[in-house]
């Protein structure tokens, strides 16, 4: 049986070490006027955050041969995913954002020439978007385990070897337009600060046996949202 639940009360934290790492900062270091810069226009994007994350929880019928199935019958093509979710009985399918305003702010400083802020300002709502989901997942793998269950990391599309086209059966399970999230032809999402995918759940006496961060069967080192080294 498919439920869909939308989270709102999410506030993520945005930290300058972050934000420096997704502007590719070297050790976290910058120049303190530039961390001036960031921790000024962190404040005054602030308000224009609308973080939301739209789950809908599904049964998995079948994980094998690279392929893993949702009830009723949605087929998730990626060997890497099927690996994670090895263990689990369900999945959470799910869409976040930070809302457009943001986006609008990007782009409104390209327009003026501010370039500087405009990539700054990208930066921070890389991490508001980043947290936001992580923030949820959290909460929600606490909520788990006091049942005896655990989730294992999110995995989306575009990612390891999971193809963005798939992009198009997430937006088929899930009513992203709940949330003002919108999918172009070549499988990118409107407003870009938003993130889709899926997170397995399962018994935790499973789960922890099994190696369930997609990260490390990843070759790609130089992701800026690795989770792993």
């Amino acid at each position: 049986m498919q439920t869909t639940s939308l989270f709102k009360d999410i506030k993520p934290k945005i930290e300058v070490s972050e934000v420096l790492r997704f502007l590719g900062a070297r050790n976290g270091s910058a120049p303190a006027r530039t961390v001036r810069k960031i921790k000024t226009l962190i404040k005054e994007i602030h308000d224009d955050l609308d973080p939301k994350v739209l789950v809908t929880d599904m049964d998995i019928l079948a994980c094998g041969e690279g392929r893993l199935v949702l009830d009723p019958g949605v087929e998730l093509k990626s060997k890497k995913l099927c690996k994670t979710f090895k263990s689990c009985d369900t999945a959470k399918v799910f869409v976040a954002t930070v809302g457009d305003k943001v986006e609008k702010k990007i782009n409104t400083a390209i327009q003026n020439n501010k370039s500087y802020d405009a990539s700054i300002i990208d930066a921070i709502a890389s991490v508001a978007i980043e947290d936001t989901i992580e923030t949820f997942h959290s909460k929600m793998d606490m909520n788990l385990k006091s049942r005896s269950q655990c989730a294992t990391l999110r995995f989306s599309p575009g990612y390891c070897d999971w193809d963005i086209k798939e992009q198009k059966k997430i937006f088929k399970i899930i009513d992203a337009g709940k949330v003002g999230v919108r999918l172009s032809d070549s499988s990118l999402m409107s407003p870009r600060k938003s993130i889709s995918g899926v997170i397995g759940v399962g018994a935790c006496s499973e789960i922890t046996k099994r190696i369930n961060n997609p990260c490390i069967l990843c070759n790609n080192k130089g992701c800026n949202t690795r989770r792993t080294n």
